[in-house]
């Protein structure tokens, strides 16, 4: 057994606040040599479907990093646009990976649906939350009684809770997604 670091430790451990984007940009530069240089093939663990680990830890990693980079902009204000095929497979990511993994525990007693539809790149997806627990679904037709609509930039900082219910375009009730 290792010993567990206290909270202290842990967030004095880091660099400080002048070294910040230095440290920042040196761990990103050392993911993305550490991806390149690894065997497509790769063996090691991964916990959503991929056409390989290495597939799978690179678009989970560019995932993370994009939103961590989107909360050190709001930190400061306002945050700039994403890609939008990129924002559409991290809401895809989101929805068809992470939630189909808990779905048994995301269940509701009166059913919920609602589709979000990416305006910029056309990807839609449909979920309902029933006592049974969360189905998911993605494809062009898709209904639902709540369907959010917005670029894909914007839908990605929903889903991942960094945009206010009121970002999208709503038709319906917004109870689904709140």
């Amino acid at each position: 057994m290792f010993p567990q670091p206290t909270e202290g430790q842990m967030l004095g451990s880091g660099p400080g606040r002048e070294e910040l984007a230095s440290w920042l940009r040196t761990g990103a530069s050392e993911l993305a040599a550490a991806l390149r240089r690894s065997p497509p093939d790769l063996p090691c663990w991964s916990f959503l479907p991929a056409p390989s680990p290495l597939v799978f830890w690179a678009r989970r990693q560019a995932h993370e990093t994009a939103v961590h980079r989107v909360d050190g902009e709001l930190a400061l204000g306002s945050s700039g646009p994403l890609p939008a095929h990129f924002a559409a497979d991290g809401v895809s990511e989101l929805l068809l990976g992470f939630a189909r993994r808990s779905r048994r525990r995301l269940r509701r007693e009166r059913e919920l649906a609602a589709v979000l539809e990416a305006e910029d790149t056309g990807d839609r997806w449909r979920f309902v939350a029933t006592p049974g627990g969360l189905e998911v679904e993605s494809g062009g037709l898709l209904s639902a009684p709540t369907t959010v609509r917005a670029p894909a930039h914007r839908l990605y900082l929903l889903a991942w809770n960094r945009l206010p219910l009121d970002a999208g375009a709503w038709e319906g009730s917004p109870e689904p997604v709140s």
